[in-house]
């Protein structure tokens, strides 16, 4: 995505021609309207000719563009291993004074509250938090994301299941595809 800059005030058959300075172009070049992704924090430039579908160069016209810094990418912090069903696990990541979290997860549901947000798992298998920071002046922050393992062992246990009172020596196993289980 990116942002949009519209010719005004033009003809309806010309074509346009449009330089980027500290971005780039996302789409046709020749259109009334462009899209650029800014590129970093700093100054930039956006400057367009309208040219008439005879093939006459109207006046060149600029606009300096303030190109705001995005907050760094946030750092997760919280658990990647899980049981099945825990509730209330929080996440969170650092906090910035001015600035909104946006949060969103697969395989539970969350409660987000600013810099933080409380999970519920409910699905085994993979899930993930992820979070974009918004900072004050409205600039988004590249998506951070964790992987948690949501767990629930399931073990089984082998051995025979008819014995005689006082049988000695019996064994029983116990094993489970959970990895990291504990008997």
């Amino acid at each position: 995505s990116g942002n949009i800059y519209t010719a005004q005030n033009t003809n309806p058959n010309s074509t346009f021609e449009w330089l980027i300075e500290g971005g780039i172009t996302l789409g046709p070049k020749d259109k009334a309207s462009i899209t650029v992704r800014w590129n970093v924090e700093g100054t930039g430039k956006v400057t367009m000719t309208e040219i008439s579908q005879y093939g006459c160069r109207g006046q060149t016209v600029s606009k300096n563009i303030t190109i705001l810094p995005s907050p760094p990418l946030p750092v997760i912090t919280g658990k990647d291993t899980v049981c099945l069903g825990t509730s209330g696990e929080l996440y969170s990541v650092i906090s910035n004074p001015g600035a909104t979290y946006n949060w969103n997860l697969i395989n539970g549901s969350l409660t987000p509250n600013g810099n933080r947000a409380s999970i519920d798992w409910f699905a085994k298998g993979k899930g993930e938090v992820w979070v974009v920071e918004i900072s004050l002046n409205g600039c988004p922050s590249d998506t951070a994301r964790k992987e948690v393992n949501i767990r629930k062992p399931a073990p089984t246990i082998s051995g025979t299941s008819s014995v005689c009172p006082n049988a000695k020596g019996i064994a029983y196993t116990s094993s489970s595809k959970d990895w990291g289980s504990k008997f």
